[in-house]
């Protein structure tokens, strides 16, 4: 994103963020300056009284920003992003399964690793780890759970590389994309992976997948850049979430935003506080998923209980 179009972005949250704001902190203070001007009987000149309002418009935009920063709204224009844009589209619903936790982990390499002999070792693809636990809510045998992945740029479906295991026994699980011809390119990718053996109601699942989209990378500025995750689908609703998002750079400055109405250019500041801190792989499963990173990465934590809104944004700048 270049930094005209940033700074237009920025003069737009302000106006749709502070201009209330403002305006109740300049009635504020002219209505201070007026009774003092009275009260004291104070005269001022043409020229002391516009340096006094234009001092006092000043001061209530700075405040109104500066409350918005923390409390106010965001204005980003999603439709910029296909992936994010096309994920809130209400389209393989799961109305089965109750979603205990969920967890996304974003692994986002930007640079090029390579080794000695100058061989590529990781491409700039996506990748992201997705940890799935939950039970079966509905009154009938279910064998699997259909997902949604969407992508910046069109690709066909054997160009999406989906691994699944069964966190319980370790066993890899089967996957199957959705209705996808092999000799079209599509931005949306519905898969299902498949369950060990069908769950009868109320059965525990607890489900690990990582999905690679490759060169997608390509498409995405490191800087002033959105990941984003949609809880539209999970109809039986989620219980926790927790999204995080690894880069290969300390990131700057970081929002976490969140959309009541969806498809809008509003956004919420999340309520929940994150934490930036280095990424060091734990965990057989972080582990094994892991990508060879071209420097220190660093991971943005992120997550709530019982999420009030269907769908969440990172925002990040190098």
């Amino acid at each position: 994103m270049s930094k005209r179009k940033s700074l237009i972005d920025e003069l737009k949250a302000f106006f749709i963020a502070s201009w209330k704001k403002a305006l109740i902190v300049f009635f504020a203070l002219n209505a201070v300056l007026t009774f003092v001007t009275i009260f004291f009987k104070i005269n001022f000149s043409a020229l002391d009284f516009a340096l006094a309002i234009t001092f006092i418009a000043v001061s209530s935009a700075v405040l109104a920003r500066n409350e918005a920063a923390t409390k106010g709204t965001r204005y980003i224009d999603i439709s910029e992003r296909i992936g994010s844009s096309r994920s809130i589209n209400d389209v393989y619903p799961d109305k089965c399964h109750k979603f205990t936790h969920i967890t996304r982990q974003d692994l986002l390499d930007y640079r090029v690793s390579k080794q000695s002999n100058g061989q590529t070792t990781n491409g700039r693809h996506f990748v992201s780890i997705r940890f799935l636990e939950g039970y079966n809510a509905s009154k009938h045998t279910t064998d699997g759970i259909i997902y949604l992945e969407c992508s910046e740029y069109r690709a066909h479906y054997h160009q999406i590389k989906v691994v699944a295991h069964d966190m319980k026994t370790s066993r890899e699980l089967k996957v199957e994309f959705c209705g996808l011809e092999i000799n079209k390119k599509y931005t949306d990718f519905p898969f299902k992976i498949f369950f060990q053996k069908p769950l009868n109601p109320g059965e525990e699942f607890k489900i690990i997948f990582s999905i690679t989209l490759i060169n997608e990378l390509e498409v995405l500025t490191d800087n002033d850049e959105i990941m984003s995750i949609c809880l539209l689908r999970y109809k039986k609703g989620v219980e926790k979430l927790d999204f995080n998002v690894c880069l290969d750079f300390e990131p700057q400055t970081v929002n976490v935003l969140s959309q009541k109405k969806l498809g809008g250019k509003t956004f919420d500041f999340a309520e929940d506080d994150f934490i930036i801190e280095k990424y060091i792989p734990t965990g057989e499963w972080e582990k094994r998923f892991d990508i060879n990173w071209s420097s220190q990465p660093y991971i943005i934590r992120w997550g709530c209980d019982k999420p009030r809104r269907k769908f969440y944004v990172i925002n990040y700048r190098r």
